[in-house]
């Protein structure tokens, strides 16, 4: 019988992961989301470590051709520019990024490209970076 508590455990841990992911990327046109969870303080002076999953109706997905992603930030005065190359990880299912430095105070995005089927398709997550490293969060800056 305590076998089976525990098999019943580890059943339910797993659809219930499943089932309760958070999808904070949409990818337009498509029934493909992903889920961004940072490991750490997102800031300046240290990288702001990350993973990454996706799911298509509800049901976490292996992807066929690796995401590519990238750190990027819009200025104040329209000016744009990206940060150091991320250094990506994976197993079956999550795909973990390394190096990733958001280098100046500001809003950044957590851009995503993926290629489904021969088409492309992009997503964005926004990041608020503030000077005082637990002010920063995910959403753009000024909606907190």
């Amino acid at each position: 019988m305590h076998y089976l508590i525990i098999l019943f455990s580890i059943f339910y841990s797993t659809i219930s992961s499943a089932e309760g992911h958070k999808c904070n990327v949409q990818f337009d046109k498509s029934e493909l989301c992903a889920e961004v969870k940072f490991l750490g303080e997102m800031g300046r002076k240290s990288d702001a470590k990350f993973e990454i999953r996706f799911y298509e109706n509800n049901k976490l997905v292996k992807l066929a051709k690796d995401p590519s992603v990238h750190l990027w930030m819009t200025m104040k005065n329209g000016h744009e520019h990206g940060s150091e190359k991320l250094k990506m990880n994976k197993n079956e299912l999550v795909y973990s990024f390394s190096n990733a430095w958001f280098l100046m105070l500001g809003q950044w995005h957590v851009i995503i490209e993926i290629d489904k089927l021969g088409k492309k398709f992009i997503g964005k997550l926004p990041v608020c970076i503030k000077k005082v490293v637990k002010s920063s969060y995910v959403g753009l800056c000024g909606n907190n």
